[in-house]
């Protein structure tokens, strides 16, 4: 996939996407695929295959005509010659490698609604499901089958399915790298540490074939949840008068060529749907919209007056034009990044100059930057420098006592008729048992999750939120803390607790009965 991945980043430097005609053209007649259709993008030098549910393109799913002469030769992973593209059955990988235990039934493939099934070796323990199923999208479900004896100072990582691990040590400081087979690509960290405090770096990898997406319910399940949370701990830094303080938003949006017109418009859509789901949560973030071709464009900083309403927001995103980039329609991730910074910086200038040391934008604001693009790019660099310079201003992604980690947030929504999975994967953040990358299909999948969400009607008041000064009394002020009164009589002792404001529901309060 990473071959794929340089070939595509070639090919945009060739200009398979600029909006100049090519003299000839490959007849697509030539390339039709067995079970399925086909579309030409922009000037038929990219021809994009299609399947019916169920099945996916093989052995790729997309065709380049190679000076207007004839389509590029097609091979399998073990690069013999493919004469024709044929639509076949979705199956899962299989394991290849399982450590101190046995699988079964052992398969090079397995078809969906198969089962695997883990045990481990005396003296080991599983952690995770002992049974595992492969699912219509290409995926298996529930998390890595792990076999660990709970000698290492952190638990044994495991190996995702059809992952390699290098690292057999579990000692504080040790590491381990995953590397997936051929045509997968990597969801998650590349490289995982073991943590003083007996937890690994980073998130749990996944291996991904190229035909497997993320569902909506992988969104309402892994991107609503971290939302939520950070969004929940960004509300305890909240006050009365200043509540738009502790939390910036910014919508990244890939406007070239490539990501398409159409695309833009739906994803304008999604972002308006999402800031209706923050609202919910009684917030007022900052808000900040960048879109990015050739060059990239500040629709709105989060330094505007007007940024944390959230109805002039929703205005100016649902006006911004569609083909605002159409002279200049290359792919430079880079400066939509650089954007993000640039506002952060002008932030920090600004609170400086108040007179406030450190600035509040980096040290107590959180910082989430929401992106939606295919990931490829023909200019500028690698999008990662920005990022870099992201962590270094916000004391971010590094190990120290007053690293800022839980502050910045970077999810990506990868989209689009070839989506480079490992840009993406590399642009988003890495957190234990968080997932900020996605991949997608339709961006319908986005919407429909956050509309049913909506409809759940699970708006979150803001738990701790100081009235500050006009507070009545210690509770308004103090919200977050929890008060206990020990009422102590001869027949029984009663404790009696109170708390203000609400929890989100995944982290429920220790309950504590009365004495008899």
């Amino acid at each position: 996939m990473q071959l794929l991945g340089r070939a595509l980043h070639l090919l945009l430097l060739l200009g398979a996407f600029s909006a100049d005609m090519v003299d000839g053209a490959c007849d697509p007649k030539a390339a039709e695929i067995v079970g399925g259709t086909y579309s030409l993008l922009e000037d038929g030098t990219i021809l994009i295959y299609d399947c019916p549910q169920g099945q996916y393109p093989y052995p790729t799913r997309f065709r380049v005509c190679d000076h207007g002469l004839q389509w590029r030769p097609m091979t399998d992973k073990n690069k013999r010659i493919v004469q024709q593209a044929v639509c076949q059955d979705v199956r899962c990988v299989r394991p290849l490698e399982f450590q101190n235990g046995l699988y079964e039934p052992l398969q090079h493939y397995y078809n969906v609604s198969q089962e695997l099934r883990f045990t481990c070796y005396d003296g080991y323990t599983l952690r995770g499901p002992q049974i595992r199923t492969c699912l219509p999208s290409g995926k298996w479900s529930g998390e890595i089958a792990i076999c660990d004896d709970g000698t290492g100072h952190c638990p044994d990582p495991g190996i995702p399915i059809g992952a390699h691990k290098d690292g057999m040590e579990y000692r504080s400081g040790s590491s381990v790298r995953y590397q997936c087979y051929r045509e997968l690509s990597l969801i998650g960290s590349k490289e995982r540490v073991c943590q003083n405090l007996g937890t690994w770096s980073g998130s749990e990898p996944e291996c991904r074939s190229p035909f497997t997406f993320d569902s909506k319910e992988d969104i309402s399940t892994k991107f609503l949840p971290s939302l939520t949370e950070v969004a929940v701990s960004a509300s305890q830094g909240a006050s009365a008068n200043n509540r738009s303080d502790p939390l910036n938003i910014y919508f990244v949006l890939d406007s070239s060529q490539s990501f398409g017109t159409a695309t833009v418009t739906k994803a304008k859509e999604v972002l308006v749907k999402l800031i209706e789901k923050i609202s919910s949560y009684d917030l007022l973030p900052n808000y900040g919209i960048v879109t990015f071709a050739t060059e990239s464009r500040t629709v709105l900083s989060t330094v505007d007056p007007q940024s944390s309403n959230t109805v002039w927001v929703i205005e100016k995103l649902s006006s911004l034009s569609s083909d605002v980039h159409k002279l200049k329609p290359g792919t430079n991730i880079r400066k939509g990044f650089q954007s993000v910074y640039e506002m952060m910086v002008l932030q920090d200038l600004k609170e400086k100059q108040q007179g406030l040391n450190p600035t509040p934008v980096t040290s107590t604001v959180h910082h989430i930057i929401i992106v939606l693009t295919d990931g490829n790019y023909n200019m500028g660099g690698s999008p990662a420098s920005a990022v870099q310079l992201m962590k270094e201003l916000l004391n971010t992604g590094r190990p120290s006592p007053n690293s800022h980690d839980d502050y910045l947030d970077i999810y990506v929504f990868g989209h689009g008729h070839i989506v480079n999975t490992e840009t993406i994967n590399e642009l988003a953040s890495h957190k234990p048992n968080e997932r900020h990358s996605f991949i997608l299909k339709d961006l319908d999948e986005l919407q429909e999750a956050l509309e049913e969400k909506m409809g759940e009607d699970e708006s979150l008041p803001i738990c701790g939120f100081s009235l500050g000064p006009e507070a009545e009394d210690d509770i308004q002020k103090y919200p977050w803390f929890a008060r206990v009164a020990i009422n102590v009589r001869p027949s029984r002792t009663r404790i009696d607790m109170f708390f203000m404001g609400i929890r989100p529901a995944q982290k429920p309060l220790m309950k504590i009965e009365p004495i008899q």
